[in-house]
């Protein structure tokens, strides 16, 4: 009776599925879009993953965060519960350079990551799916693989399945004999889990990428969702089209069957959450709405709530009878990434800069708001308070910021001191000499720069790398800076001279941090 879907808004809503009511507010916590969300066996509890690179946890019937925060080093794109709900597997997805393409496996009631991270895919996971005995992880990737997992050691096992283009989907059958894709080649395909062989031709009908698959209970109807605007309906054993396909009025991301079946529940680019009878292919009561695009979607155990999460940074809850608004979890309103953290020398005071140009300060202890929050007249990605033993006992900030400036900040009173330093470009590293007597900072205009702290002016330029400069940092005694680029490569220089020291460190592609 309830259905909860996830948003980019960075909220969980959830919805009475009957009347199509939001039960009351947003569930908030993530700071980015919310792309899945998974309901263990038990129902008590799920887990949403976010692009913020967190799984959180939440109490289905409260909307309360329960547990521990679990991290990884990029976006998430999918998890599942095993079938136990004590664990948790997570899929890394890739939005930038530095996505780490790996399977994670967590004991979701301590937060521990279980082992080392799954590799193998070579690009973004989209979708896990695990056997009904719990013994087999699935993974679905853009680099138009299928693998399969031993899910207890993470061992790979048997070859990967292939299609010609990156797969988004992937599911069981109840009984783990066999395992459904779907792919960017517009293609449904049936495998053998045991042999790895494609039963039958490819299943074709949809025009564009098939985003989401979903087996009605019994395991006899799959339904998938297209970015062609379409649910379309399949006999699970012959790929046989059956019923008529149902229509949304943007690409359609998920699709999902209600615990009795009769019902699927759909989510799609144009902000709604529809229910549909399964029969008739009739839309059931009114739309439930998100203010931006949908990533997730789930349906409580017991049926009565829908959780939704996307890119309205919220998660919303709804009655599945009602579709009323529940709850609704969140922090900001709008599409704003947190890009840097420091926290003040005594440790009472977090400053957090992000895409909105502010620079905002927080009671490290409470989490409330305090001060008013400083401006830029771009995205600010970096942030260091001056160092406690010189400049007023840590009461100003040095910010950087993509309007190519770097801003000194009186913390007590909020003005900017002096003028701004200028690059030629955004900047988006930053720090401070040990002595506090010095700035460096680097940017997309290449050289690292050295700028006097109390008078602003700039003393010198190095010059090696030859792409942006993402992020700089001091070793401990002062001595040594370290220097991270998208020219693939991480470069050491003395921190007093600016003579390159060592040789270069190299990477595969971009270095951010």
């Amino acid at each position: 009776s309830r259905l909860f879907s996830a948003s980019l808004d960075h909220t969980i809503r959830c919805w009475n599925s009957d009347t199509g009511d939001s039960i009351g507010d947003p569930w908030k916590g993530h700071t980015d879009g919310v792309n899945y969300l998974s309901l263990p066996s038990d129902g008590t509890k799920f887990a949403s993953a976010s692009q913020d690179k967190t799984i959180r946890f939440w109490d289905v019937h409260s909307g309360d965060p329960i547990g521990p925060l679990l991290q990884h080093e990029d976006s998430l794109c999918t998890i599942t519960f095993s079938p136990s709900g004590e664990f948790v597997a997570s899929g890394g997805q890739l939005f930038s350079a530095s996505a780490d393409q790996t399977i994670r496996c967590w004991n979701s009631d301590t937060g521990d990551s279980i082992g080392d991270p799954w590799k193998g895919h070579t690009g973004p996971i989209y979708s896990l799916s695990l056997s009904a005995d719990g013994t087999k992880l699935a993974s679905a990737s853009f680099d138009n693989t299928v693998r399969f997992w031993d899910a207890h050691s993470g061992d790979p096992i048997d070859q990967p399945l292939q299609h010609d283009d990156g797969v988004y989907a992937v599911t069981f059958s109840p009984s783990g004999e066999f395992l459904f894709s779907s792919s960017a080649d517009h293609t449904i395909r049936c495998w053998n889990s045991d042999t790895g062989e494609s039963i039958g031709d490819p299943w074709t009908g949809h025009t564009d990428w098939i985003y989401s698959l979903s087996l009605s209970p019994d395991g006899t109807k799959l339904a998938s969702a297209s970015w062609d605007q379409t649910v379309r309906f399949w006999d699970a054993y012959s790929g046989d089209h059956i019923e008529q396909p149902l229509q949304h009025d943007d690409a359609v991301n998920a699709v999902s069957f209600s615990p009795c079946g009769t019902r699927i529940a759909t989510y799609s680019h144009d902000k709604t959450i529809r229910l549909w009878d399964v029969e008739n292919g009739k839309q059931e009561g009114t739309s439930m709405e998100h203010q931006d695009i949908l990533y997730a979607l789930a349906v409580t155990r017991d049926g009565k709530r829908i959780l939704s999460g996307g890119r309205d940074q919220r998660i919303k809850v709804w009655d599945v009878e009602t579709h009323e608004l529940v709850e609704e979890w969140g922090g900001h309103t709008g599409w704003i990434l947190v890009y840097s953290l420091s926290l003040s020398p005594d440790g009472t005071k977090l400053a957090s800069t992000s895409s909105d140009k502010t620079i905002r300060f927080w009671d490290a202890y409470t989490g409330d708001p305090i001060d008013q929050p400083l401006q830029h007249d771009g995205t600010v990605w970096a942030i260091t308070f001056s160092p406690s033993e010189y400049l007023s006992g840590g009461t100003r900030i040095i910010t950087c910021s993509w309007d190519k400036t770097i801003r000194i900040w009186d913390v007590e009173d909020g003005e900017q001191e002096g003028t701004s330093m200028e690059h030629e470009e955004g900047l988006f590293g930053l720090a401070v000499t040990r002595d506090g007597t010095r700035i460096l900072s680097g940017g997309n205009d290449k050289p690292i720069r050295v700028w006097d702290l109390e008078t602003h002016e700039l003393i010198e330029e190095w010059e090696s790398h030859t792409g942006p400069v993402y992020s700089l940092s001091l070793s401990p005694d002062g001595t040594k800076l370290a220097s991270a680029s998208n020219d693939n490569t991480v470069r050491f220089w003395d921190a007093h001279s600016g003579d390159p020291i060592e040789q270069p460190l190299q990477h595969d592609d971009g270095v951010y941090a």
